[in-house]
């Protein structure tokens, strides 16, 4: 409490009051604009994603993803390619040794 001199010499106090209400109220608002936000952004994340998706028809994928998913497909197939020819080099090699352990037990 505090207390103050008024004219007259006579001690007057102020009495101080928490607003609940007030605070209250603030907290009320803090979550209606927070829930808000969220499911804003939730939504657009959501949105975005969708957008991202090349195999999804009913909304128009940018460029740059229509791209990168080409880039995908392409490296996918390299890899498919070098898998066969590293299996048809180890089998010439695998051949090679066997052609070599008889030659080596012939004798």
């Amino acid at each position: 409490m505090r207390q103050e001199l008024i004219s007259g010499g006579v001690i007057a106090t102020e009495e101080f009051a928490i607003g609940y209400g007030k605070v209250l109220e603030a907290s009320v608002v803090f979550l209606i604009i927070g829930f808000t936000i969220f499911f804003i952004v939730k939504l657009m994340n959501s949105i975005k994603k969708k957008a991202e998706d090349p195999k999804n028809n009913t909304i128009t994928t940018p460029k740059n993803i229509e791209l990168l998913n080409r880039m995908t497909v392409l490296m996918e197939r390299q890899v498919e390619l070098w898998k066969r020819e590293a299996i048809r080099i180890l089998g010439k090699i695998a051949r090679k040794i066997k052609i070599a352990e008889t030659y080596f037990y012939s004798f």
